[in-house]
């Protein structure tokens, strides 16, 4: 595979096909053609290859981790794991079946099953720094962030200059709350790598946790120009102009990622709230409505529903939303404060004041409620006692 080696591609297949005319059972050469067509990403052109060596070869291992890791890029899982697994068989003191296997988990939403087979080709192959930054991202995934930090630390020790494991552990520690930790790891990237749209998106995701939204909407704006079609980006970024009160912008942004996304039940979330503080009440309900169609159990939705019919003088409609935002989150005090306003506009002063008790029973430091209360008693015609 000389000219492989040499990056000569495309020369090195015409070698290989010539070999194959003339010795069509030439296994090297078929498991040789086969590489270079994954390395192309010619991946069912390898897997034909693939066939045909294990024909020849049943028991040729690294053919069958070979094409199992094709048709995993086939979106042949099922596949994949019976080649990894009878590969594993025929050599099992081999880690890249294990971490094969354990990739092809991860993408059936299985990082358990991952963790466990990236723990066993870590033990084969421990300097390895690919298969820590994966088993990194399984304990990622399961909440494991510590776990996940030390992962990518070695795969750092091992590969000082890989950009994914460094946007990896800043992903992590962004997670884990450690956004000061998280910047450098993005820094350290983009100094190499200024356009990297990851590591640009995730600073922008740290320093709006931070409280620099200007710098945030910086990061995420050179992020967009990169990859403009990430819903992540736009709703980071649409947040951080929420945060700075620019709300034409923050419902343009959420809108940008619905259209991407038109599912996505943050953005709606985020723009319908920002609506009601932009002050497009109407256009923040039809939001809502959206939002509780898709998520008819969301509490959040029935509260900011309410809060926009409130703001439209509808006080039946809000009192309405408040009830199911209630019995869905019973221990939301703002509710049943929202709620007694509304009912002391239909003049149920009983039930507002009950309403205010409860608000201020679930939470003493209320700023409102209290006097909200002495109001409501005053209006019934005597001291509001229950």
């Amino acid at each position: 595979m000389l000219r492989s080696k040499l990056g000569d591609d495309r020369l090195a297949m015409e070698d290989f096909s010539r070999v194959i005319e003339l010795e069509p059972d030439n296994a090297e050469a078929l498991e040789n053609r086969a590489a270079v067509h994954d390395a192309l990403g010619e991946h069912r052109l390898a897997r034909e290859d693939y066939d045909a060596v294990v024909r020849l070869e049943p028991d040729n291992a690294v053919a069958l981790y070979s094409r199992g890791a094709c048709l995993a890029q086939l979106g042949d899982l099922a596949g994949a794991l019976a080649d990894f697994n009878r590969s594993i068989a025929l050599e099992p003191g081999n880690g890249v079946p294990y971490f094969n296997r354990g990739c092809t988990h991860a993408e059936m939403g299985d990082p358990r099953r991952a963790l466990e087979d990236f723990d066993r080709a870590i033990s084969i192959d421990p300097g390895n720094p690919t298969f820590h930054h994966y088993r990194g991202l399984a304990h990622r995934e399961l909440g494991e962030l510590t776990l996940a930090i030390s992962d990518f630390d070695t795969a750092l020790e091992l590969e000082p200059m890989s950009n994914p494991s460094r946007i990896a552990r800043g992903v992590a520690r962004v997670m884990q709350g450690e956004n000061d930790a998280a910047i450098p790891d993005y820094d350290a990237v983009l100094e190499l790598d200024p356009d990297n749209a990851d590591a640009l998106g995730g600073r922008g995701v740290a320093r709006s946790a931070l409280g620099e939204y200007e710098k945030a909407i910086g990061d995420l704006e050179q992020s967009l120009a990169v990859r403009p079609d990430n819903p992540v980006a736009l709703i980071t970024r649409g947040l951080a102009h929420v945060a700075l009160r620019e709300y034409d912008k923050s419902v343009a942004d959420f809108g940008a990622a619905l259209e991407l996304e038109p599912g996505r039940t943050g953005a709606l979330s985020a723009r319908a709230f920002a609506r009601i503080e932009w002050e497009q009440f109407q256009n923040a309900v039809l939001d809502f409505d959206q939002l509780i169609e898709l998520v008819p159990g969301d509490s959040q939705a029935y509260h900011g529903r309410a809060r926009a019919y409130a703001s439209l003088d509808q006080a039946r409609l809000t009192i309405e939303d408040f009830s199911k935002s209630i019995a869905l989150d019973p221990g939301n005090a703002e509710s049943y404060y929202q709620r007694g306003l509304a009912r002391m506009e239909l003049g149920q002063y009983d039930k507002a004041i009950e309403d205010l008790d409860q608000a201020a029973t679930l939470d003493p430091q209320h700023p409102y409620s209290e006097s909200d209360r002495k109001a409501a008693a005053e209006l019934a015609g005597g001291d509001g006692a229950v």
